[in-house]
């Protein structure tokens, strides 16, 4: 069976899941987010098949443009649990789907660099086969919530009141899996180094990404946009408008990853 069919099957096993976890939310939209995720699989599958017809623009801007499509049905039809972009929309569907794609083009580089050599330890294509295990993980952890409620569970396990700094320990967390990604991205740079397109898709995704973390801290309660308005009668808007903020750059620094990753399986292809 062909990588690229592989990989399809994976992404269609996954949305088919995804969508049966949460079927009362999607039936909301008549199922109708199926139009978008099934073109992101049509995307990721081209992707891999490599045959110059999507090009990184055009699988960039796709993606984009299907994220788009994915927020105004999630709007138009209410599909979430309490406040638009949460868990169980159509958006963090779509953002389990591109870490999940993530996550599929890293083990496929990582076994067209290994080529016909056995595993070892020392070897520095490993990098791939890391970031893969890394995007999967990161894909469960978005749609299991593995890191919501941390800072709870820490107040909770050691028995403290929460403080200005634990309250925001699950935002945070975020924020530490980019670091850890850039210091793992550091100690393989000579594998690293020789993408140039990758390297410049990364430096974007992880400005969406920290800039995602930023307004996930910000948007942690209104007491920030109480002291920035004085009280005034916008506060409430401001906080809502930079809650969506976080996710939205959240999407966008994955759907660069995924670009990023595309320009490694063209030039290694």
């Amino acid at each position: 069976m062909k990588r690229e069919t592989i990989i399809a099957a994976a992404m269609l096993v996954a949305l088919s899941l995804l969508t049966a976890a949460n079927f009362t939310y999607f039936a909301r939209a008549y199922f109708l987010h199926l139009i978008p995720m099934l073109w992101v699989v049509w995307l990721v599958y081209r992707g891999v098949a490599n045959d110059g017809l999507l090009t990184v623009r055009r699988l960039v801007t796709c993606l984009l443009v299907a994220g788009g499509a994915g927020a105004f049905l999630e709007l138009y039809f209410k599909v979430y649990k309490r406040t638009p972009f949460d868990e169980n929309g159509i958006i963090t569907l779509f953002s389990v789907m591109i870490l999940f794609a993530i996550g599929l083009y890293s083990f496929s580089i990582y076994q067209n660099r290994r080529g016909q050599r056995g595993f070892s330890l020392s070897d520095r294509c490993n990098i791939w086969l890391i970031m893969g295990v890394g995007f999967v993980f990161l894909a469960v952890d978005d749609f299991a919530c593995l890191h919501e409620g941390l800072d709870k569970d820490i107040h909770k396990m050691l028995g403290i009141r929460p403080t200005a700094f634990t309250t925001h320990l699950d935002d945070l967390l975020i924020g530490l899996y980019g670091v850890i990604g850039i210091v793992v991205l550091r100690y393989f740079w000579r594998e690293i180094a020789s993408f140039r397109r990758f390297i410049r898709f990364l430096i974007v995704g992880f400005v969406f990404l920290f800039m995602s973390v930023l307004f996930d801290l910000a948007s942690n309660g209104p007491e920030f946009f109480n002291w920035l308005l004085s009280g005034g009668p916008h506060v409430h808007e401001a906080y809502m408008i930079i809650g969506k903020m976080e996710e939205l750059s959240k999407i966008v620094s994955e759907i660069f990853f995924l670009g990023g990753f595309y320009t490694v399986l063209q030039e290694i292809e």
